[in-house]
């Protein structure tokens, strides 16, 4: 006689099978999402540190009050940092924003009429930006807002997400001429 499966063993092994290649592909699928996840932290994180160089060589160039015209050279709050900037073609007005809503930060940059209001780019500089703030110090304390013309140093903590990634950055911004 010859033996083999019923068919309820038959319909039981091709239940477990499809059970156990269910749960396979689901954590496949998952591990690729954090992959990707995580791949765009990464990028965001090289873009953080480019950028992070990028404001410090830039207002490194903070024009001194008296080549700027004894004007407002230099404002700025939490959120907000604004100067006038010494660049490749001459004076420029400089601004860098964090914008909650996009959750990005964005360079604006344009030529020196010293409203601090126009400019003739705008780029974003960071992407996926969970938080951002500035602080000034003017010699002897931080402070959400330049309490000097120019301040020695701004201190700038940025946090980006990206799914269950998050990442902060703090970089301290020396500026030669502050006061």
């Amino acid at each position: 006689m010859k033996r083999a499966f019923t068919l309820m063993e038959v319909l039981l092994a091709t239940g477990l099978f499809a059970v156990v290649i269910g749960l396979a592909s689901s954590m496949f699928a998952r591990s690729l999402r954090y992959y990707g996840e995580s791949q765009t932290m990464t990028d965001n994180m090289m873009q953080m540190k480019i950028f992070a160089n990028r404001v410090s060589d830039e207002f490194s160039s903070v024009l001194p009050p008296v080549a700027a015209g004894n004007v407002t050279e230099f404002s700025g709050n939490a959120t907000v940092i604004s100067a006038l900037v010494l660049g490749p073609r001459g004076v420029n007005e400089l601004t860098y924003a964090f914008e909650p809503g996009l959750k990005r930060i964005v360079r604006r940059s344009g030529s020196d009429d010293r409203d601090f209001l126009t400019f003739d780019t705008e780029e974003t500089a960071v992407r996926n930006v969970e938080s951002a703030a500035f602080t000034f110090y003017n010699g002897t304390a931080w402070s959400d807002a330049p309490t000097a013309k120019i301040p020695r140093a701004v201190k700038f903590v940025c946090t980006l997400a990206k799914g269950f990634f998050r990442e902060t950055l703090q970089e301290i911004i020396y500026i030669p001429v502050g006061e």
